[in-house]
């Protein structure tokens, strides 16, 4: 879908741009030539001094969020910043903890605060609210490579409040909590970010892809909603792993 989006795009045909990324090795330019710009960057300016600057603009760009939760979930009112479900968050995880001192103990960490920095970071300034987003899906099997928080594996915000039960009450409920949550993502399309910078990640990845070359952080960008709601009426898929 990123390659037919590219040929869309720059109006030119799949079997020329696949052609092209193939024959190009990033590696040995980089080796050869003194680059100052970043091997997106680089592979972009490669490919539109072949073809030309694009031929459309950006209306709507899709998007995918990463995250782990119940299976009941639908977002049926979209994807909602941290400030909005953070009350949803600590109720899920009441249902989720069978042990009844583990439930009592949450309940107190949610009244008097959660001895965790990270926590405390997130939720007192709204910049940290996303939601989030990648542009590659791919992205969310690469955390590693990338080094990228794994989101699959556990939201930010769950972690920390894992983090801060086990530094205020010295148990781990790591474990209980992720075990009853499934890996999904949200795929999502968006107006609010239509830069034509995105086509730099966008044609690296292709190029990955292409050439069966190892995944890169410069393969990929990140969207933050900045506080604002991701409606129902933008989501294309909610997909559980």
């Amino acid at each position: 879908s990123a390659i037919t989006s590219i040929c869309h795009v720059y109006g030119i045909a799949r079997s020329a741009v696949e052609q092209f990324l193939s024959g190009v090795d990033l590696d040995a330019a980089y080796e050869s030539y003194v680059i100052y710009s970043s091997c997106d960057d680089y592979l972009r300016d490669l490919f539109e001094s072949e073809f030309g600057q694009p031929k459309l603009q950006l209306d709507e760009v899709v998007w995918f969020h990463l995250t782990r939760t119940a299976r009941s979930s639908n977002f049926s009112e979209g994807i909602l910043p941290l400030g909005q479900v953070l009350g949803r968050v600590w109720k899920m995880l009441g249902l989720l903890l069978e042990d009844p001192e583990q439930k009592v103990n949450l309940a107190i960490m949610q009244a008097n605060g959660v001895k965790d920095f990270q926590f405390g970071l997130k939720t007192r300034n709204s910049i940290h609210y996303g939601p989030y987003a990648m542009l590659v899906r791919e992205a969310a099997f690469n955390s590693d490579k990338i080094c990228n928080h794994d989101y699959l594996e556990v939201p930010e915000i769950i972690e920390d409040i894992c983090n801060g039960y086990r530094k205020q009450f010295g148990q781990c409920i790591y474990g209980a909590v992720t075990s009853k949550l499934e890996k999904c993502i949200v795929k999502f399309k968006s107006n609010k970010c239509t830069s034509l910078n995105l086509l730099a990640p966008a044609l690296l990845y292709c190029w990955c892809v292409v050439r069966n070359e190892e995944f890169s952080s410069f393969a990929n960008t990140c969207f933050d909603s900045e506080g604002m709601p991701i409606s129902r009426e933008q989501i294309i898929s909610v997909e559980f792993l």
